[in-house]
């Protein structure tokens, strides 16, 4: 078999590993991974395997429509560009190529995800840094900590899930090393929201197989003094937490996306429009102000709930927020017999509770990512349906 013929019999690995590896390794505001999304569903028309004429039929391509004319609505309403946000829909590529890829090859594209994250450290730490130093790994994933330790959280999520799938022995060890080794990074990185996001998560995984409560308890002491020793940050906050820039920065945005809610709490402010007004909704008369905030250049309020009310209102809220809650009421309730569509619901909402205090819906590489997997998860759930 040649190669020709090899990748036309596994496409859809190859186009979900080509918009992973673009996906980490193509730091730039274009969303170039779309293109792969683009040139996937093109093959699948050409194989008369994709017709658009479905996908209104699709509950969460109704909820990305049903956002976009909230943030199209709210933007004009305050005069404000409503070109920012067509970003809306470029969420759809990443979900639809995760939608109508091969849901039998779910596993395959899990293993992917590990591999690629594997190969991203790998080459960042010996091609960009040439150090003995790990905790330049900081700078993966666009150079932010964040981001960072957000795509290597969902790496142990996902390798945790093989460590007690796999049966045999040289595959088990790989993943437990993986997931010590990831989770280090993760560690040295000293972000606490991924940490506790990712104690939840596996404590859920496990409790849900039925592993005895010891071992649970041993994750959560693990996890508890994993946190514990990230001393640089928690010595810092232990005395007065808002005199720490990182929260007393979020503290002061917070108070300014809530003001601006306030103001106009139906549609909110507009579109992306929380960069460019924050300053004139920062609260000067809290003791807990610090004009430092204003020079920063803020674009988001590092919560997607206080974001979507300031920009969106009241109706972008709602939207995002069934759509998180449907999610995981199918994952975590209805087909929560089914360990695939468990484990992608519980990644988004890792996603999602990283959300409350990181990135937000309108970083590029976050949200290709988390539609790619509720895509994958939508497929899944299909593929139930239809009785496999």
């Amino acid at each position: 078999m040649n190669f020709k013929n090899i990748l036309y019999s596994y496409y859809d690995i190859f186009f979900c590993s080509l918009f992973l590896l673009f996906l980490f390794f193509l730091p730039v505001k274009v969303d170039i991974y779309n293109f792969v999304c683009i040139a996937y569903l093109t093959f699948l028309v050409f194989k008369n395997e994709f017709s658009f004429k479905y996908i209104y039929r699709d509950e969460f391509v109704v909820f990305i429509f049903l956002f976009w004319a909230v943030a199209i609505i709210s933007s004009a309403y305050n005069s404000f560009s409503v070109n920012k946000s067509f970003d809306v829909l470029t969420a759809i590529f990443p979900y639809l190529l995760g939608r109508y890829l091969e849901s039998k090859n779910i596993e395959k594209y899990l293993y992917c995800y590990v591999v690629i994250v594997l190969l991203t450290v790998i080459v960042c730490y010996f091609y960009r840094y040439d150090s003995l130093r790990m905790v330049n790994v900081a700078f993966l994933f666009f150079k932010n900590i964040s981001r960072s330790s957000l795509f290597l959280s969902i790496g142990v999520l996902v390798s945790l899930f093989f460590c007690f799938r796999v049966k045999k022995k040289f595959f088990k060890i790989f993943y437990i090393v993986t997931i010590l080794f990831l989770f280090y990074l993760v560690f040295i990185l000293q972000e606490l929201t991924p940490l506790v996001s990712l104690l939840g998560c596996s404590g859920l995984f496990l409790i849900k197989k039925k592993f005895k409560i010891y071992v649970v308890i041993s994750i959560v002491v693990l996890f508890l003094l994993s946190i514990y020793f990230t001393h640089n940050k928690l010595k810092r906050l232990s005395d007065n937490p808002l005199s720490h820039i990182t929260v007393n920065h979020r503290y002061n945005l917070w108070l300014a996306a809530f003001n601006m809610f306030k103001e106009n709490p139906i549609i909110g402010h507009g579109y992306k429009s929380f960069k460019e007004k924050y300053r004139n909704y920062l609260d000067k008369r809290n003791r807990h102000y610090d004009s430092s905030v204003e020079s920063a250049g803020y674009q988001d309020a590092h919560n997607i709930s206080l974001q979507l009310l300031a920009e969106t209102g009241i109706l972008g809220f709602l939207t995002i927020t069934f759509m998180f809650i449907y999610a995981f009421y199918l994952g975590m309730w209805k087909y929560s017999y089914d360990d695939f569509s468990f484990l992608i619901a519980l990644i988004i909402l890792l996603i999602y509770l990283n959300m409350q205090l990181h990135v937000h819906l309108d970083v590029n590489s976050v949200r290709g990512g988390m539609f790619l997997f509720l895509g994958l998860f939508k497929a899944r759930i299909e593929y139930l349906k239809d009785g496999y």
